[in-house]
């Protein structure tokens, strides 16, 4: 299980970088052609596929195009089967905080997130622990 592990840590940096670069190229390297993404908006709840995510990176300005500091910080990998795993994730993106849970599936080929659950914090960003590499925290 330590090369899936290598995997999923690959993986998960690439998440990383997608949302900071804004590197929609990096959508199908990471996410299944079925995945979703969900968060609450008040009482609602707020799903959408990967052709609205792609939309929403590709028609928002990156990151990094504004010269924000990086603060991605990994709190948990959790390979709970060969083929399950979860990812616990914290992102600055424009200003505001994003705490998000991804489910990740290893169909034939490689690990691919299935479901990104997010919260966002408005205003909330905070210096990383470890910089500007998306690693896990220990």
């Amino acid at each position: 299980m330590l090369d899936d592990q290598n995997r999923i840590e690959d993986l998960t940096a690439k998440y990383c970088d997608l949302l900071y670069f804004g590197d929609v190229d990096l959508i199908p390297v990471c996410f299944h052609d079925e995945a979703s993404v969900s968060n609450l908006n008040g009482d609602e709840m707020i799903a959408i596929d990967m052709a609205v995510f792609l939309e929403r990176i590709r028609n928002r300005p990156s990151p990094a195009s504004i010269d924000e500091p990086r603060n991605d910080i990994v709190h948990m990998i959790d390979q709970f089967s060969p083929t399950t795993a979860m990812v616990k994730v914290e992102v600055s993106i424009l200003g505001d905080r994003f705490y998000d849970y991804l489910t990740l599936l290893k169909p034939a080929g490689p690990w691919q997130l299935t479901t990104k659950l997010l919260h966002r914090s408005f205003g909330a960003c905070r210096p990383a622990i470890f910089g500007s590499a998306c690693r896990p925290v220990n």
